[in-house]
């Protein structure tokens, strides 16, 4: 492995000292481990240029999540954990009080690195505009919860569906359908479903 890809990978790094012009090899201190929400991060030290090619190479580890952030694009980064790497886009959130949010934008292999950065620059954007997304996609769920609420329920279907054929079909065909209803449904309780 040749010094520049040492270098570019954080394990080695080439020092000039000034009194004698001298080039000195130092090996970096092992990363930085945080503990941020029970999950163990590791910051490798130096800046990446986040692009397929550096997270081809890179490995999945063994325990913890490595945290590596593009020097390029501030708040863009690479989660790489035990099974999956993922892209995520980080930023204070303005007029928030210092709300800091990262976000995840998508898996590696379903997004390439250009498609993530183009994503994460929008959130980037969003977020030093003062939108949340995170709150933006609670309204989302909570919407789609609300929608799913009101849909009708099988018991209103049930009497829809009698009360618009009452006019037109025989008594005793409408009571075999609401006998096919009953046995069929059974599971439903909708014995009680004609009020």
């Amino acid at each position: 492995m040749n010094r520049a890809k040492k270098e570019q990978l954080g394990r080695v790094r080439l020092i000039e000292s000034d009194d004698t012009e001298k080039i000195e090899r130092a090996v970096l201190k092992p990363p930085v481990r945080a503990k941020l929400k029970k999950r163990a991060y590791i910051r490798p030290a130096g800046p990446y240029r986040i692009k397929q090619s550096f997270v081809k190479q890179l490995k999945l580890t063994d325990e913890g999540q490595q945290l590596f952030y593009d020097s390029d694009l501030s708040g863009f980064g690479l989660l790489v954990g035990k099974n999956t790497k993922s892209y995520f886009a980080e930023h204070l959130i303005r007029g928030s009080g210092g709300k800091k949010r990262r976000i995840k934008i998508g898996r590696d292999g379903l997004l390439t690195a250009y498609q993530a950065r183009e994503r994460a620059k929008r959130l980037i954007l969003r977020m030093s505009d003062g939108d949340d997304p995170r709150e933006e996609q609670l309204r989302q769920v909570e919407a789609a919860r609300k929608a799913e609420a009101e849909q009708i329920t099988l018991k209103q279907l049930c009497k829809e569906f009698c009360s618009d054929r009452e006019s037109r079909l025989k008594a005793n065909t409408l009571l075999e359908y609401r006998r096919f209803i009953e046995s069929d449904f059974r599971s439903y309780k909708l014995d009680s479903w004609e009020e």
